[in-house]
This record gives C-alpha cells, structure tokens and sequence, in this order.
C-alpha cells in the first residue's frame, strides 16, 4: 500500500515534469508542479505510534506568482496608454515642423507673417509691401485650414482605433467568460484547470 503510493506519486511527478519539458516552447504556458502530502496514518496503534501510510498526489498546481502578474498587465497597459499617446503627438507635432516639403508653422506664421506685417509697419504706403502682407496673410489661412483638416483626420483615427480597441476587448471579454465557465465546471470537482487558466491569462495579457 505504502510502496504503490509512492509509485503512484512518483509516476504522476514524472508526467507533470515530462508535460512542462513538451511544453517548453509553448507560448503563455506556466510550469506545473504536483502538490504532494503525507497520506492519513494507518488507524492502527503500535508500541511506536501511528504508523503512515504513504504519500498522497493531490494536485497538480501552476507556478505562477499572482503579484508578478499584476504589476505585468498594469505596466503593460501604462506602456499601452504611453506609446499610442507618443504617436499621435509626433504626428500631431509633424503637423507643426518645418521640412524641406512642406513649411511649417515658424515658417509660415512666425517668420513670413511677422516680416511682411513689419515691413507693411515700416512702409504702409507701399504697394509691393501691402501685397507681400496679403499674401502672407492668405499663407496663414491656408496653414491652419490644412492644419484644421489634418488634426480632424487624426481625430478620425483615434476614434477608429478606439472602437478597434473596444471591440477586441468585448471579444476577448467575452471569451474570458466562456472559460470561466468551463474552469468553475472542472474545478468544482476539485481539480486545478491549468491548461484553461494559461488560455484565459494568453488572452487578459
């Protein structure tokens, strides 16, 4: 009896060991460990006690550290949040800078309008000077109607890509239900579903 259940132990700690070498290259799976403890002693009195009565396997448990995962998925989502934020500013900063192509806003605002608008200050009489003004002038509509347009496309986008992102989060919510359901099923019977938990911590991450 003693000697089958440390068999019985030993056979299924050689199956959750050979299971996580398989798995080794498998994406979000968490190491597994049986979960072993000394069987009831035999209800029988000796000169030298109660004598055991083996080892018990009772469960097969992840290696998982739930503080870890935690403070993961809040960096995670904060690197999310900073990196898409990142994005849209440089884009919404390219808006801004002068390039070779295309004059930016110390070009066309700051530069060219304050010259022209100096120079009208200096010489209101001349023509050449009010027409150099006017079309200054007209340069800085023509900026921010471009700049108005290409801020709302940008806005466009993050609406886009918000309702992208909300969608897969019902999605994957959804899912995350699904399995909830199916591990309140299995480990009602006091089993520990590891596989089903690797699947619903692939997808919260």
């Amino acid at each position: 009896m003693i000697g089958y259940s440390g068999l019985t132990a030993a056979q299924a700690s050689s199956n959750t060991t050979a299971n996580n070498i398989a798995n080794i290259n498998t994406k979000g799976y968490s190491r597994q460990e049986l979960h072993q403890e000394a069987a009831a002693a035999l209800r029988t009195y000796t000169r030298y006690g109660m004598a055991g009565s083996g080892v018990d396997a009772k469960s097969i448990d992840q290696i998982r550290d739930q503080y870890i995962d935690m403070k993961w998925r809040i960096n995670q989502t904060t690197l999310g949040e900073y990196s898409r934020k990142n994005s849209y500013m440089g884009e919404i900063e390219n808006y801004f800078t002068d390039t070779t192509i295309v004059p930016g806003f110390n070009s066309v605002y700051v530069e060219d309008f304050y010259n022209a608008l100096s120079k009208l200050e200096d010489d209101p009489g001349s023509t050449t000077t009010r027409q150099s003004f006017i079309g200054a002038a007209s340069s800085v509509v023509e900026y921010f109607q471009t700049m108005a347009t290409d801020l709302s496309k940008t806005q466009e986008n993050v609406n886009m890509e918000i309702k992208d992102v909300v969608d897969k989060i019902n999605s994957i919510a959804a899912q995350v239900a699904s399995i909830n359901k199916q591990i309140n099923v299995i480990e009602i019977r006091g089993v520990v579903a590891n596989e089903l938990r690797d699947q619903r911590n692939n997808l919260i991450d």
